[in-house]
């Protein structure tokens, strides 16, 4: 145990750590608002670790939630603080602003109405149509409201659902440091708006529910947890289709578990089948009567990972490189390893607390977690390999929690509820770790933090540039403002919709998607085989920019 000057000496360093990092973000945030490349992804990225430092003073103490709440805030409200010019951008986020903006316009929801990807969302209204009504009866403006609404309605929920999930079950400690790895958690949707962001909302939310059930009483408060969580299970089916299958998957896994494990029954949730087949039957109706068509498309999917899993002669050969266009091959292996700790920390603890009553419902759990986690690693050589970094959002909700657990153990700290459980296998292990364990330790969840935050989509883009000097392509691992801004995508659009008009001269770098470092003057001029046109005589109608 340490003695209260050092522990005091402890808490001041990371508050120090914690003002350096924001002093840092802060400078990084003024560059990417006005789209100024050449600030370097790990240097932001250690800014946004330092800032997070409070967390790490769970190695020591109970943290102090006033130091918990800026880093929590700072991380949650990422994506519309860097937003370069104040836009919203990406593919999916303007899709899905797309489907916000129609509800919020005409009053009211219009399945597969808009075009795009953004029929799609629309099968999914909950999320969206609450943020319309919140822009229309508010009367904000769409855009600016769209970017702010969902990350701050994320911060409210997420944060306090993970730490109220590691707390319920392994105490305040292994809560935050729990938190502190689900926030950097590798999901290349992570604090992006999309409808996966909502989507984790109500999946966390009904785990949660089934955590308090587990451990509940019989008698009304029991059931109005039932209430709850048949509540919050019909809000995962209506706001996101992703979310929606991985909980069926999960919840079918742990009936199977405890099916072959009858001594965890009794600390599961009271009628668990009952909920897991009102889910599933929720989940089966709603594919019939509205997202029939979306599904399909979802089996097809499943059918080509299938057939490409069982022949592999029917793999992509596409030799462009996916990860390789936003990474170098150390935030390759960085990121890789941050994906593939997890699981083996949180087995550490899985295999600790396996015996014991109390904890076996979660270990159901982290078993489920480890096993979604691993087993959708093949998917990278499939094409699909976008599932494997997005599916960190559901198995961090119990790898954090035990992978923060395993530690606290290896540092020689209290595990809240875990200490009064003798480990036997691993006390002489420890008892031979050197002093400078706390100290590995903690940069260990450092660095597993930093190669986490490698994948969101907002930390990966850079630019590719052509270096005259070389007379080659060279890597600028930098950020940059979005490929194209909507604005942009708008006048492309129509420029391309005239018949007698044409884009051009645009750079090659700007043809292949590639962002220029200026401002791009767009020239829409006749046909190639004619004269270019002068504003004099252009006709009625048409647009000559110079």
């Amino acid at each position: 145990m340490l003695e209260r000057g050092r522990i005091a000496f402890l808490d001041l360093t990371t508050l120090g750590l914690s003002f350096v990092g924001f002093l840092g973000m802060i400078a990084v945030a003024l560059q990417l608002k006005s789209g100024v490349i050449g600030v370097p992804r790990l240097l932001f990225l250690t800014f946004l670790a330092l800032s997070c430092a409070p967390f790490l003073s769970a190695f020591w103490r109970i943290p102090k939630p006033p130091y918990l709440i800026a880093p929590t805030v700072a991380l949650f409200l990422l994506y519309p603080i860097t937003a370069p010019h104040g836009i919203i951008y990406g593919r999916d986020p303007i899709y899905n602003f797309a489907f916000t903006n129609q509800v919020a316009t005409t009053g009211f929801w219009q399945p597969g109405s808009i075009g795009g990807l953004a029929d799609t969302y629309s099968l999914y209204p909950l999320g969206n149509v609450f943020q319309a009504y919140l822009i229309r009866t508010a009367g904000l403006d769409g855009e600016v409201a769209f970017l702010w609404l969902e990350p701050m309605i994320r911060m409210l929920a997420v944060p306090a659902t993970v730490y109220a999930i590691g707390q319920r079950v392994f105490g305040r400690r292994i809560a935050a440091l729990g938190l502190f790895v689900y926030m950097g958690t590798a999901s290349i949707l992570f604090n992006t708006i999309v409808q996966q962001g909502m989507g984790i909302i109500f999946v966390s939310l009904a785990f949660l529910a089934l955590l308090l059930l587990a451990h509940s009483p019989p008698g009304a408060a029991r059931f109005r947890t039932e209430i709850l969580f048949a509540l919050l299970a019909l809000g995962v089916v209506m706001t996101h289709h992703l979310s929606s299958y991985i909980f069926a998957a999960w919840l079918l896994g742990l009936a199977a578990m405890v099916g072959v494990r009858r001594s965890w029954r009794s600390s599961f949730p009271p009628r668990f089948g009952v909920l897991a087949a009102y889910f599933l039957g929720v989940l089966g109706l709603y594919i019939v009567t509205v997202s029939y068509r979306v599904f399909i498309v979802h089996e097809q999917s499943l059918q080509l990972i299938l057939d490409r899993l069982i022949a592999p002669e029917s793999l992509p050969t596409s030799t462009t490189p996916r990860l390789g266009r936003t990474f170098s091959t150390l935030e390759i292996a960085w990121l890789g390893g941050s994906v593939l700790a997890l699981p083996a920390l949180g087995w550490f603890s899985v295999r600790s607390y396996r015996h014991v009553p109390r904890f076996s419902f979660v270990v159901a759990n982290g078993w489920i977690a480890a096993l979604l986690a691993i087993g959708t690693l093949p998917l990278l050589a499939t094409g699909f390999d976008f599932v494997p970094l997005r599916v960190g959002e559901y198995t961090n909700l119990f790898l954090g929690p035990l992978a923060a657990a395993t530690f606290l153990r290896w540092s020689r700290g209290d595990a809240g509820p875990l200490s009064r459980f003798a480990l036997s296998r691993i006390e002489p292990m420890v008892d031979r770790v050197s002093r400078k364990a706390p100290a590995v330790v903690v940069v260990l969840a450092v660095a597993i933090f930093i190669g986490g935050n490698l994948a969101p989509a907002g930390m990966r883009s850079r630019r590719l540039r052509q270096r005259s000097d070389l007379g080659g392509p060279s890597v600028d691992r930098h950020f940059h403002r979005p490929r194209l801004h909507a604005c942009r995508l708008r006048q492309l659009r129509d420029f391309r919709r005239a018949d007698d008009q044409l884009v051009d001269p645009l750079p090659r770098r700007l043809r292949r998607g590639e962002h220029a470092h200026d401002d791009v003057s767009v020239a829409v001029v006749p046909r190639a085989r004619a004269r270019r046109a002068s504003p004099a005589d252009a006709r009625p109608g048409r647009q000559v920019r110079q």
